[in-house]
């Protein structure tokens, strides 16, 4: 995604840093959703090393309040001070859905949409939940090796605290899993 400064952000980038992501659809012309703007710079100021807030911005009812698409996005962030939260123009109303406010949450586990729906507070504590961030502490990626064979998975140094195994490719699909032996 671009901002309307042209810098971008990739989904997988962000989740590849262990941070989950909330996306934030927020309709310009959304009462509820304008009443709960501060609230949100807060919690991702707060939240910044473990979830990564964008804001899709759009419109909601009438077209015409978000045109040009930048010009409302841009006052949407200088109004509620959106420092810590990607902004973006979502023009094309990607994550526009049956109305906003709406939240998505993109897994740092998996790399799937583990929440999608309109409860600001499940949104947050999926997010924490889908954090992978400190777990690095346990393994060394240095050390931990797997190699993937249609017959064989191969870990080395796996610390003897972990007994199971998932291995999920970048679009999220699981493509083996079982428990750890000898």
């Amino acid at each position: 995604m671009y901002d309307c400064d042209t810098n971008s952000r990739t989904i997988y980038d962000v989740l590849g840093t262990g941070k989950s992501i909330i996306v934030l659809s927020k309709g310009v012309d959304c009462s509820i959703c304008r009443n709960a703007a501060p609230g949100w710079q807060t919690w991702a100021s707060n939240n910044k090393t473990e979830v990564e807030v964008w804001g899709a911005i759009t419109y909601l009812y009438n077209q015409s309040n978000f045109s040009p698409p930048c010009t409302a996005t841009d006052k949407w962030i200088n109004d509620f001070s959106w420092t810590d939260i990607f902004t973006f123009a979502d023009s094309s109303r990607d994550w526009y859905q049956s109305g906003t406010p709406r939240y998505y949450v993109y897994s740092a586990i998996d790399s799937t949409i583990t929440y999608q729906g309109g409860s600001s507070s499940a949104a947050r504590s999926n997010a924490i939940a889908q954090s992978t961030v400190g777990l690095s502490n346990v393994f060394d990626n240095k050390q931990l090796l797997y190699i993937y064979s249609k017959q064989q998975i191969q870990l080395k140094q796996v610390p003897s605290s972990v007994d199971q195994f998932r291995l999920v490719d970048l679009s999220g699909r699981i493509v083996n899993e079982g428990n750890v032996n000898s």
